[in-house]
């Protein structure tokens, strides 16, 4: 909820979050306010790593704000407890999170680089890593598609139980 009329126009996501505007100031105010609310440090922990799978910004953001009040919740001695306490608090497992840009989006690359962009206006006006460009653009100029293309190297060994006999 922290994305402007314009950032979601920018990013192709108006429509698809509520239409409503909240700064992340009022974001950090709310959440602080429940974090306060919390009975015990490991209710605050469950809370934390909640608030780090919905919005990773924000999670870091109230972490800077006062880090000395932060520190004992998000490391020792709670996360030792919150070891202990797994199974009462597991709530889903965590997957790694990538960034998979669609054909669409690496062809804007591609695009606004034959424009005469260079990499860092590129970057700027698409939101995407200064890395991600230089490797698009380097993935074009070799291999002239912004496909995905498959990763060399040689295929892993199938281990004896699972080869078909």
């Amino acid at each position: 909820m922290a994305f402007t009329l314009e950032e979601r126009h920018q990013l192709g996501i108006h429509g698809l979050l509520p239409p409503c505007f909240i700064s992340q100031d009022v974001q950090l105010l709310r959440v602080l306010k429940n974090y306060d609310m919390k009975r015990d440090d490991l209710d605050r922990y469950v809370f934390l790593m909640g608030l780090q799978d919905r919005s990773e910004k924000l999670f870091y953001r109230a972490l800077t704000s006062d880090i000395e009040r932060f520190m004992p919740v998000i490391y020792t001695p709670t996360v030792g407890l919150a070891c202990q306490q797994y199974g009462l608090i597991f709530r889903r497992p965590s997957i790694m999170k990538t960034k998979e840009l669609t054909k669409q989006v690496r062809d804007k690359v591609v695009e606004k680089y034959e424009a005469g962009l260079g990499y860092k206006k590129i970057s700027r006006a698409l939101n995407i890593s200064l890395s991600t460009i230089k490797s698009i653009i380097r993935k074009w100029k070799e291999y002239g598609t912004t496909a995905n293309l498959p990763r060399g190297g040689r295929p892993p060994k199938l281990k004896s139980r699972t080869r078909r006999k």
